[in-house]
């Protein structure tokens, strides 16, 4: 039996020491959604075990600071049509109905059979939603 090994990494703003972490992405099992998101956070592969050994909870929650410092731009939204992208899996609409709030012309596309990387998991309906947005501009 090999020995347990737990990857950790740092953030890039603070360099606190993180477990690569993300949101479950559908048709994969835990196991892989974790493998998956340690490519994509840290570049590593590896081995993991189909049996998680625990599990933790974390709330993420934004500045007050950057809240008001955007505040301003409600009173000024954005002009130029905007392509908001969500992926399936993960945001969805979500995006386009944020941006809503600070920009005039939004189009919303949520691209099926995507996660966290929506241009390695479905890059051909990602070109076709930006090709479609920039044909009606």
């Amino acid at each position: 039996m090999a020995a347990l090994e737990i990857l950790v990494v740092t953030t890039r703003q603070s360099r606190h020491w993180i477990v690569p972490k993300g949101w479950p992405i559908k048709r994969l099992t835990p196991s892989k959604s974790a493998a998956r998101e340690a490519f994509e956070e840290a570049g590593v592969r590896g081995k993991i075990g189909a049996r998680a050994i625990g599990n933790f909870t974390y709330k993420k929650t934004a500045r007050q600071t950057d809240a008001e410092q955007n505040r301003p731009q409600y009173a000024d939204p954005i002009s130029c049509p905007v392509l908001a992208v969500g992926a399936q899996a993960y945001l969805g609409d979500a995006v386009s109905r944020q941006l809503a709030q600070v920009a005039r012309d939004v189009r919303g596309a949520v691209i099926p059979a995507s996660g966290h990387n929506i241009a390695l998991e479905n890059p051909a309906a990602l070109a076709q939603a930006y090709l479609e947005f920039f044909a009606d501009r």
